[in-house]
């Protein structure tokens, strides 16, 4: 994740680097001629290039105790006009994304991960796990599911201090494992989905924790289990909603975790995927047993469909 006050910072070393290496290579044209004379004569005139200056020499210095190519430049001149600037293996001026890569590094002892980076940690294939989510039947529990894992729903993402429910106050470190797996209110049904899960589902869980709603370690054949998880994240995120913004929490109850809410959910849409199911092979069967125009038609249906005109031949 980028720092961009760091990365403010990287540009005028890289810039007044890159300045210092095209002098000592005697490739100055007419204006970095004027700025090297500021700085070898000591009356620099530009604000902008005396930041510069200072923000390099810091570098040097902070830097050449882990850089083999600055330990020698301690032991220059201090004149500037004779240091040559900071290069690379390659003999070539240090690249603007390796300067900000040691300042990050020197500042957060490692590289700043985005919440999505992070992801990678609990070793869950993020690319693979879309395409699971868009297989799942179930409308809600889809969009929550995948708005989980794409770091979008809605009045999380910047929470990064404590919990701000009564009941928990636990420090934040990723606001998305939290509220749907750490936080006080999220463990005390974890018992419960563990449950529920394995009641409707022949694929069986442990714990209710992240690994849970892989859905890339499940066989591509499987149904229940990805749209039972999403059923329970969807009712999840609504348990979370009413603890984080519901303002009137003495007339309206708070949503349930139970076996009939999450089993009515799935059984519908087990009935809805049989409907489509039905209505696809009612439809085929009607091609097969029809004549060569209705083939024809639905051919050209399916070629020629657009979102404001599905059927450009409508059916008889």
């Amino acid at each position: 994740m980028w720092d961009l006050e760091l990365r403010q910072e990287a540009f005028k070393i890289w810039n007044m680097n890159r300045l210092l290496c095209i002098h000592f290579d005697r490739e100055c044209n007419e204006v970095q001629q004027w700025y090297i004379q500021q700085v070898t004569t000591g009356r620099i005139v530009s604000s902008i290039l005396r930041n510069q200056m200072e923000a390099w020499k810091d570098y040097r210095t902070n830097h050449a105790a882990t850089m083999p190519k600055l330990n020698k430049l301690n032991e220059e001149t201090e004149d500037v006009k004779w240091v040559n600037g900071i290069r690379n293996m390659s003999n070539r001026p240090i690249k603007l994304r390796d300067i900000y890569a040691n300042l990050v590094i020197k500042k957060y002892t490692s590289i700043r991960l985005t919440d999505g980076q992070k992801n990678l940690r609990y070793n869950i294939n993020i690319n693979g796990i879309f395409q699971k989510i868009s297989k799942v039947i179930h409308h809600k529990g889809r969009n929550t599911l995948f708005r989980f894992f794409a770091r979008c729903l809605p009045g999380i993402n910047h929470q990064r201090m404590n919990c701000p429910i009564d009941s928990c106050r636990q420090s934040i470190t990723d606001p998305y494992v939290h509220f749907f797996f750490q936080c006080n209110v999220t463990t005390s049904y974890a018992p419960a989905i563990v449950q529920i899960v394995n009641h409707l589902s022949f694929k069986k869980i442990h714990l209710w924790n992240i690994h849970a709603t892989d859905l890339t370690t499940i066989n591509k054949t499987e149904k229940v289990y990805p749209n039972l998880i999403s059923i329970v994240m969807h009712q999840m995120w609504k348990i979370v909603c009413y603890n984080l913004f519901e303002t009137d929490k003495e007339t309206k109850p708070i949503p349930e975790m139970n076996t009939a809410i999450i089993q009515k959910e799935l059984i519908d849409t087990i009935n809805t995927a049989k409907w489509k199911l039905l209505k696809y092979l009612a439809y085929q069967s009607k091609i097969k047993s029809n004549n060569d125009d209705v083939l024809l038609k639905s051919v050209f249906n399916r070629s020629w469909q657009t979102p404001l005109k599905p059927l450009p031949i409508p059916h008889n």
